[in-house]
């Protein structure tokens, strides 16, 4: 609980401007480990408050239980006020990661020209293949994944089939280049024709 108390400043001072609440000592000497890459002792805190172990346990559950609330009936508590994207791009030569903001995220098998990075690559078009929405210290970090190349639905659909089948392995995936994967996917499905 302790370490998702640390997580967000706008929730802790949300909890912290509730009128009468018994643990608002607790909310105060956890505001300084937000953004902290550690979490505070209970121990340590229960000292420096003077708690027993029983009334410590109990303001924190109270404060919990009291964001959850907060979280389920309240939007203002968690605004983001920072968006932030981390691509991911995956080209013949190697992984780039790019950090930006962009204006508006890139959706799921989407095309994405990105020339700044060519020579690191080796590609210069890309396709979203994978999203994922992270609330972070009070702003959202949008990291997307993107495989170089053009989307193809019904190559993907053959790759997928061809490996819930067992007629190839991850190590063909991982390894294969697209082109000699398509290359084996004709082989292993043209004969059915």
């Amino acid at each position: 609980m302790l370490y998702n108390l640390t997580k967000s400043r706008a929730a802790l001072q949300r909890l912290l401007a509730q009128e009468g609440k018994a643990y608002a000592p607790l909310v105060t000497e956890l505001l300084p480990w937000v953004g902290s890459e550690q979490t505070p002792m209970a121990k340590e805190l229960q000292e420096k408050l003077g708690l027993k172990p029983a009334l410590f346990r109990w303001w924190l559950e109270a404060c919990y239980a009291d964001l959850i609330g907060l979280l389920a009936t309240e939007p203002d508590v968690l605004q983001v006020q920072e968006v932030v994207h981390h691509l991911y791009l995956h080209g013949k030569r190697k992984t780039v990661e790019v950090q930006c903001r962009l204006p508006v995220t890139p959706r799921l098998y989407e095309q994405v020209e990105l020339p700044l990075v060519g020579a690191q690559t080796g590609e210069y078009s890309y396709y979203v293949d994978g999203i994922t929405h992270a609330l972070e210290m009070d702003r959202l970090v949008i990291h997307i994944s993107l495989q170089a190349g053009y989307y193809n639905a019904y190559v993907e659909h053959l790759r997928e089939r061809a490996y819930f089948e067992g007629r190839i392995t991850f190590k063909d995936l991982t390894e294969l280049s697209r082109f000699e994967l398509q290359e084996k996917l004709r082989e292993l499905y043209a004969r059915n024709k």
